[in-house]
């Protein structure tokens, strides 16, 4: 039993060059530790074949020391009989969604821009994922294209596609942050995906995005938490979720 609670937070700037944070509650009135780690990367190696429950395997070491911790103490809380959680985001944290963008925008050059717009056309196909950003008026801006219309246009093809099913498998996966996972799932703990997305246009699409990509999903211990609708909020949804 844990006599103490108390909040870490830490901002950290990880091997992917990501800032981010992470935060790590633990609290005694339940027996548990939850840790709540959001848009992290992490620097490991590649992802294996999908745990077993636990007992865990032999500790596997991460670069950064707060990922060591929490895999730590989260082994450590599992064999006094406690019931540790961890909860993860998605975008940006275990999936990289520029590609997806990325794509996105590729077709909308070539259903729009191509005859009307020649010129950004060709910007557009000059575009890398690095240069991406999750607005896609900030991406266009960064390559010259600042015409209102376009950008406005853009925005709505862009709006139309990202959050649907089809277009999840153009995520990149980042293997390290997986692996991660699979580590604290194999070592007793409780995996807790929250996420933005909404089960209402992405459920079944991320569902098979988890599985596909060997994260624990659909079996005991493992939990994918969405908005109801793209009507919620998503500040009262996460803040709902992580009192449930």
């Amino acid at each position: 039993m844990l006599q103490r609670a108390f909040l870490l937070s830490i901002a950290l700037v990880l091997f992917f060059g990501i800032l981010t944070s992470a935060r790590i509650t633990k609290a005694s009135s339940s027996s548990s530790i939850v840790k709540s780690i959001n848009n992290v990367a992490f620097a490991a190696g590649a992802a294996s074949d999908t745990p077993a429950p636990p007992p865990s395997p032999a500790p596997v070491g991460f670069q950064n020391p707060i990922l060591n911790k929490v895999l730590a103490e989260t082994r450590n809380a599992y064999s006094h009989g406690e019931k540790p959680i961890v909860i993860f985001d998605l975008e940006g944290t275990l999936f990289d969604n520029r590609s997806r963008i990325l794509q996105i925008l590729r077709e909308y050059s070539d259903a729009e821009l191509k005859k009307a717009r020649p010129q950004f056309a060709q910007f557009v196909s000059y575009l890398t994922v690095a240069q991406v950003k999750y607005m896609v008026a900030d991406t266009l801006r960064g390559v010259g294209i600042t015409e209102e219309a376009v950008l406005n246009n853009a925005a709505i093809f862009w709006s139309q596609r990202f959050f649907t099913d089809e277009y999840l498998k153009y995520d990149t996966p980042e293997t390290s942050a997986i692996r991660y996972v699979r580590d604290l799932y194999s070592s007793g703990a409780r995996i807790v995906y929250l996420t933005n997305r909404d089960a209402q246009r992405q459920l079944v699409g991320t569902a098979r995005q988890l599985r596909d990509h060997g994260l624990p999903i659909g079996i005991l211990n493992a939990e994918l938490l969405m908005r109801p609708t793209a009507q919620t909020q998503d500040g009262t949804f996460k803040q709902q979720a992580t009192t449930y």
